[in-house]
């Protein structure tokens, strides 16, 4: 609850992906750890009124021919590319009320997460060159998911240079991290939120 607006509850099904042919992107969280991040999330999101519930959490192993040879990307635009295709398939009844994220152990471009928003579907490594599980990446991307663009302002959440700063106050305070969204941020997300995942189709 924030400033006595009724908290939105957004349904999240979490996706450890397994790569048979390449081992070393194999999600490696379980259902604890993922929880912890969602902890985590949810204290970032709490200034908008926004919960995120972890609804189902479904090992899935990639078996999509197309979509073999992560080791060998380079450039970020091949990524996604591989990204589209692996990522999950979700009724049209369900796309307004089902949160996709697929996690990955790393990524094999310069990234720790990214919001497709072709296919609804935010894809997170799921931990930072600290060893700490990516909980404001996480929580920057599901900004996307509700339609939020990057912005300049300092501290803010949908600001890259700020997300550092942001995880460590993340973990060094965790009760009284400065809510990094403004108001008109907040207003957009809740009404996206209403709407489901945003869809840009490319």
């Amino acid at each position: 609850m924030n400033n006595m607006i009724a908290d939105i509850v957004l349904n999240v099904k979490v996706h450890c992906l397994l790569f048979p042919d390449e081992p070393e992107y194999d999600s490696k969280m379980n259902e604890q750890d993922i929880g912890r991040l969602f902890v985590s999330v949810n204290t970032v999101w709490r200034g908008a009124g926004i919960r995120w519930k972890l609804h189902s959490c479904v090992k899935r192993k990639v078996d999509n021919p197309d979509a073999r040879g992560f080791s060998s990307i380079t450039k970020k635009r091949e990524w996604r590319t591989l990204l589209g295709k692996i990522s999950p398939i979700t009724p049209l009844v369900l796309q307004k009320h089902i949160w996709n994220v697929c996690l990955m152990n790393a990524f094999p471009v310069a990234s720790w997460g990214v919001y497709l928003a072709e296919t609804q579907t935010v894809f997170l490594a799921e931990f930072s060159h600290l060893n700490r599980p990516n909980a404001v990446i996480l929580s920057h991307e599901f900004g996307h998911m509700l339609g939020l663009h990057h912005v300049q302002y300092e501290g803010n959440l949908m600001n890259q240079r700020s997300l550092n700063n942001l995880q460590n106050s993340l973990y060094l305070s965790f009760d009284n991290i400065v809510p990094p969204l403004n108001q008109e941020q907040i207003t957009n997300a809740r009404k996206q939120a209403q709407l489901g995942p945003k869809r840009i189709d490319r």
